[in-house]
C-alpha cells in the first residue's frame, strides 16, 4: 500500500522523482530503501514495533530473576500476527523467554480498501470538488482508527487523513 500511493502522487512531482515513479517494477527496491531511512515512511513499508511497558529488577545492584515486556506492533497488511509472534521469537532466539498474545486484542490488520471501488472514486471526486488541486491518493493510516470495526460492514472502509505538502 505504501508503494500505491506513488501511482497516484508520482506524476504530479518533478521530472526526476517522476520518472521514478512512474517505473515503480524496476526502481521499487531503491525507493524502499529510501522510505526505510525515515521512521515515517519506513511505518509505509513494513510492520513496525514499539516497546510499551517494560518490567524488570528493583535494584541497581541485583539482577532480576524474572522480567517481563509489552511490545505494540502494528502489522503491515499482509503480514499476520502469526507471522510477528515466529519472527519475533527467531530473532529472540532463547527458548526461556515466552513469546505470545496479550489478550484479545484483536491483532490482525484492518483489510485494505481498493482504489478501483466506486466509493474511493466518489471520495477522490468530493475532495476535489473542496480542494481542487488535491491528490487523493490511497495510503495507509499508521495509527489504529475505529474503522477497524467497520470492515464488517463493507469491503471498502476508507479512512482519511489530509496532509498538505510542499515542494
Amino acid at each position: 500500500a505504501g508503494l500505491q500511493s506513488f501511482e497516484y502522487i508520482g506524476p504530479e512531482m518533478r521530472l526526476p522523482e517522476r520518472a521514478l515513479f512512474a517505473n515503480l517494477w524496476l526502481f521499487s527496491p531503491l525507493i524502499l530503501r529510501e522510505l526505510s531511512k525515515t521512521p515515517s515512511t519506513n511505518a509505509l513499508i513494513r510492520t513496525t514495533t514499539a516497546v510499551t511497558m517494560f518490567d524488570g529488577g528493583v535494584k541497581e545492584n541485583v539482577l532480576p530473576s524474572r522480567a517481563r515486556a509489552v511490545v505494540n506492533f502494528r502489522i503491515l497488511p499482509g503480514d499476520t500476527s502469526a507471522d510477528v509472534l515466529a519472527h519475533t521469537s527467531a530473532t529472540i532466539g532463547d527458548p526461556r523467554v515466552h513469546v505470545g498474545r496479550l489478550g484479545d486484542t484483536g491483532g490482525e490488520p484492518s483489510p485494505t480498501s481498493s482504489p478501483e471501488a466506486p466509493s474511493f472514486a466518489l471520495l477522490q471526486k468530493t475532495v476535489r470538488q473542496l480542494v481542487p488541486d488535491a491528490i487523493v491518493p490511497p495510503t495507509l493510516v499508521l495509527g489504529a482508527t475505529d474503522a477497524r470495526h467497520y470492515t464488517t460492514l463493507s469491503p471498502n472502509v476508507y479512512r482519511f487523513l489530509p496532509v498538505v505538502v510542499r515542494s
